[in-house]
């Protein structure tokens, strides 16, 4: 019997991507999103950066999408460390904060795309698929706002106040905000209190506040803008 000009050629092979998001209906709905198209699937999730790292090692994904707010850790730093440890990785971002703080952030990290979880659902696979290819993935508003600074030699933390706030400095501002004190901040990212103290006179200084509690209202302003964006996001 003839066999088929095909017998024996092997399917390309998917692209795996990794989730990475504390929220479980949001990475049940990336799943479904990916595993959709015919050329990449979910190969694991993860909800916190220790876990995320564990299964880059185990599964090797080709590509990482991960939010910003994870369960007891900051995408910044997950994006930070696997670009350390893997420099070639593709990271997309997928985060309701606000794209023009944290998207230069992310890309100064390492990532490779950022998206609002606002937009519509379709364009993610679209951005990761930009990243994958080696390339750079930004929203039509980041990358009209990006041109807007280059073509009047402005620097991202001239355009934004927390843009010159360290991903750490910020990290602490965040859980200020949330009513955290300096020994409950100190735990949480298992620092001493002193170094905690050291982070938020730095916040201070580089906002130009002049006081302790100037700094906490400040950050519950922020926190409390960060959280309405958040809740009124889909996917």
């Amino acid at each position: 019997m003839d066999q088929s000009p095909l017998a024996g050629l092997e399917a390309p092979r998917k692209r795996q991507a990794l989730v990475v998001d504390d929220h479980p209906s949001v990475r049940m709905s990336l799943r479904f999103v990916i595993n959709g198209e015919p050329d990449m699937f979910v190969c694991g999730e993860a909800e916190d950066a220790q876990p995320a790292m564990a299964m880059i090692e185990q599964l090797c994904p080709d590509v990482m999408v991960v939010d910003i707010a994870l369960k007891s850790s900051h995408g910044l730093n997950l994006i930070r460390d696997v670009h350390s440890r893997y420099p070639t990785m593709p990271m997309f971002v997928h985060s309701a904060h606000n794209e023009e703080l944290y998207a230069p952030l992310c890309f100064h990290m390492g990532a490779h795309g950022y998206m609002n979880k606002g937009e519509d659902v379709r364009t993610i696979v679209h951005a990761i698929r930009t990243v994958l290819d080696g390339g750079i993935y930004l929203s039509p508003h980041m990358l009209k706002w990006f041109t807007g600074c280059a073509m009047n030699r402005e620097t991202v933390d001239m355009r934004h106040p927390l843009g010159v706030l360290s991903p750490r400095e910020l990290q602490v501002f965040e859980m200020m905000g949330r009513g955290l004190d300096t020994k409950e901040i100190a735990g949480q990212l298992s620092l001493d209190h002193k170094t905690i103290e050291l982070y938020r006179l730095r916040i201070r200084g580089k906002l130009h506040l002049g006081t302790s509690s100037a700094a906490v209202r400040a950050a519950v302003l922020w926190t409390d803008s960060e959280s309405s964006q958040i809740e009124s996001a889909t996917i």
